[in-house]
């Protein structure tokens, strides 16, 4: 507290879906080294699409979480402010 502030610092942590959305795709690739098979072009540029994918879906969850919050801190500043307290 500086001045009667407040700091809130909002993180979030990596989530674990993305680790496993790599080591599924570590999966693919090595299996298919492993039995000489050749992988459709397409799997290459899965990996890249899917992580974009999760952060971007996951980062609009967030921004939207913290937009909620930061209202109701503001809600509930004003309400105290207004109440005397």
């Amino acid at each position: 507290m500086e001045n009667g502030k407040t700091k809130v610092d909002l993180t979030t942590k990596i989530r674990i879906e993305l680790y496993l959305f790599t080591l599924i795709f570590l999966i693919i690739i090595i299996a298919g080294l492993i039995s000489n098979e050749t992988l459709p072009f397409w799997i290459y540029g899965l990996l890249p699409i899917g992580l974009v994918w999760f952060w971007w879906v996951y980062r609009v969850q967030e921004k939207g979480l913290f937009k909620k919050l930061t209202k109701y801190i503001e809600k509930d500043i004003k309400n105290s402010l207004q109440h005397g307290l």
